[in-house]
């Protein structure tokens, strides 16, 4: 990479093997046209998956793409389930009642599937629309018993059937007949988001793209067609070549301008 303009050592548009997140969103290329998809799915349907196998980028679609183009009459939330979901949606939504005593002291009860809806209800409240996004929505099968799985995917069916809650759930695509089994997750089914990792031009925007928005050029464009004919089709795509610019921005030339 040779420098085109001054002023961009500190910045990092490839974040590696790490997922991008919202302060990366400037450096998010390449899905643009699933953004848009994705947004007019949020606003029909409030249960919706979103299913793509393993390195298709998903937390990276969520958090640098989906998530900064909220309305900014919206209102979100982001949890994974871990292996304590209730306890881990009510702490992602907590900051939402700071400074109100009494909801924080209802947190305390937050376990109680009737506590975490009547919260939800009261978030709902305050905003024209609000989001609930489940990352990794995977963990919940990975890391629950049967018992905290079925409770979950039921206070899930509830808030987007009885408290109007927008609920976006990110999964692997080799557990989507996990969510077909407990009845409060079968509409997402009739309805999917679906993500492959990026190909063709899009996914040669991801590569250039951050480069050219911190002032750099990809000296030979025979490396970057090397670069996407090595990852393009493998399921680890987005991986790989995020890896690969990250070593290669590290490396840039500094001094040519």
């Amino acid at each position: 990479m040779t420098l085109r303009v001054e002023g961009a050592e500190q910045l990092k548009p490839y974040p590696g093997l790490a997922s991008f997140t919202a302060d990366d969103a400037e450096y998010f290329f390449g899905r643009e046209a699933e953004i848009e998809t994705l947004w007019k799915k949020l606003r029909r349907p409030h249960l919706l998956g979103l299913i793509g196998p393993s390195g298709a980028g998903k937390s990276s679609f969520l958090r640098a793409g989906v998530l900064p183009a909220m309305p900014q009459t919206w209102s979100s939330v982001v949890c994974h389930p871990g292996d304590a979901p209730m306890l881990s949606v009510g702490r992602a939504l907590a900051p939402a009642f700071a400074g109100d005593t009494e909801a924080i002291r209802d947190m305390i009860r937050f376990e109680d599937p009737e506590v975490a809806l009547g919260m939800f209800r009261r978030w709902r409240e305050r905003h024209e629309e609000v989001l609930l996004v489940v990352d990794q929505f995977e963990e919940l099968f990975t890391l629950n018993a049967p018992e905290s799985q079925a409770r979950f995917a039921e206070l899930l069916g509830r808030l987007a059937i009885d408290a109007d809650v927008h609920v976006l759930l990110s999964i692997r695509d080799d557990f989507l007949m996990e969510c077909h089994r407990h009845e409060a997750l079968r509409p997402l089914i009739s309805d999917l988001m679906l993500l492959d990792p990026p190909v063709g031009a899009n996914l040669r925007r991801a590569l250039v793209q951050p480069a050219t928005r911190c002032g750099y050029r990809f000296e030979d464009d025979a490396l970057i067609e090397e670069m996407l004919a090595e990852v393009e089709g493998e399921r680890g795509a987005l991986p790989l070549l995020a890896f690969a610019a990250a070593q290669l921005w590290e490396r840039r030339d500094r001094n040519e301008g």
